[in-house]
């Protein structure tokens, strides 16, 4: 998968929903019933992405915030498009 950087327009065409571009990264803040939840979740996306990605993950009470780029790149690449779709899978249980 390309490591280049998307810019405004394809981005917001590929963008999944809920997710939304945010300076340089993209992000999606899940809530959650309890806060087990939320750090189930948590877990759940670090251990994903301990394989692939390295997402700065923000966890509070019943609530955790996804943030995603490509660091070395400055920005948003297909691989964090790719990253945020198995978050959204993860969170629908479909993982």
């Amino acid at each position: 998968m390309s490591r280049r950087l998307l810019f405004s327009a394809e981005l917001q065409a590929d963008l999944p929903d809920h997710w939304t571009v945010q300076g340089l990264h993209i992000e999606r803040s899940y809530p959650f019933v309890t806060s087990s939840e939320g750090v189930a979740f948590a877990l759940a996306v670090a251990q994903d992405a301990e394989r692939r990605d390295h997402p700065e993950l923000t966890l509070r009470y019943r609530g955790v915030t996804v943030p995603y780029w490509t660091h070395d790149r400055g920005g948003v690449t297909p691989l964090d498009l790719q990253a945020a779709a198995r978050a959204e899978a993860l969170h629908q249980g479909q993982v």
